[in-house]
This record gives C-alpha cells, sequence and structure tokens, in this order.
C-alpha cells in the first residue's frame, strides 16, 4: 500500500483500531500462551489502516520477544512530556535490549508513518524488565495528513 492511500479517518476509542489487530494475532498470542491486558484508551480521530499497521508491527514484535515463563503484554495509554502516548509492552526480561529494540525495517516504517502524522516512537524498559514501545500522535488533522502523507513518497508492506 502506498502511504497516500492512509485508508478511511474515523473517529472513535482507540480500542477500536487495536481490537481487530489482536484478533488477527490470536494464533500467535494462543499458540506463546501470552497473556493480553488491554487498558481503556481515548476517543481519537486516526488514519485507521495506518495505526492498524503500527499496532500490528509493535504487537507482532512484542509476541516474538517474549520469555517463556510468564509471557504477557501490556496495551494503553499514558501521559508524557509529549502528551497522550500509546503503548506495547512485554513481560520480564525481552529478547530485545536497549540497544537493538526498534532497529528493524517495521520499527522503520513506523517511525516514518508516525514522523508524517508529526507523531514519535521510541523504547523504554518497562515494568518487570521487559521492552515498552511507545508511540504519540502529533497530528490526526485529516485535511493536513493526506498532504503529508503525498509528500513522504514511502510506502507500506501488503497487509497480511
Amino acid at each position: 500500500h502506498r502511504l497516500t492511500e492512509a485508508g478511511e479517518w474515523r473517529h472513535g476509542n482507540m480500542l477500536a483500531v487495536v481490537e481487530p489487530v489482536l484478533a488477527d494475532l490470536h494464533h500467535e498470542l494462543d499458540r506463546r500462551h501470552t497473556i493480553v491486558h488491554l487498558e481503556p484508551m481515548s476517543e481519537v480521530f486516526v488514519p485507521v489502516n495506518l495505526l492498524a499497521h503500527i499496532w500490528r508491527n509493535l504487537l507482532s514484535n512484542a509476541i516474538k520477544h517474549q520469555v517463556a515463563d510468564a509471557p504477557a503484554i501490556w496495551i494503553g495509554e499514558t501521559l508524557t512530556d509529549e502528551g497522550l502516548a500509546y503503548y506495547v509492552e512485554d513481560a520480564g526480561e525481552s529478547a530485545a535490549s536497549d540497544d537493538t529494540a526498534g532497529t528493524g525495517l517495521g520499527f522503520e516504517i513506523c517511525h516514518h508513518v508516525l514522523r508524517v502524522l508529526n507523531g514519535r516512537l521510541w523504547s523504554e524498559r518497562g515494568r518487570s524488565g521487559g521492552m515498552k514501545m511507545l508511540f504519540t500522535l502529533g497530528s490526526t488533522d485529516q485535511a493536513a495528513a493526506p498532504d503529508a502523507l503525498m509528500r513522504s513518497g514511502g510506502s507500506l508492506p501488503p497487509e497480511h
């Protein structure tokens, strides 16, 4: 998909974007016996397809980097110095370190999409030593974003 094909912009709760992604990943979550802690989220106005791509990438990485003992993932939002941030956090010691977290192609695509939306993506250590990936949405202005997406010239891989 081209970034200019941002998809439909919708107003609603961010959970409406996250829950279908979790449904798509349910086989992998079940196979790894991962417990998902889905916390309440705010109302948003976002390009649904782009945000679903970001959630899918962050959740897939969190699932892959679980430790076997107590696999769990937390999904939610928190206030930061930059405003509201959304996060995916895995439990325990993640296979990814601070130095390697967010260095793959999927991270770069997510970073690019969020940069176009004037947002940001970064990692921190989570509550129990795992990895916490956070992102902000700087612009959810539907009128301005398509122009920015067109100027970006980037592309997304096909959805699976």
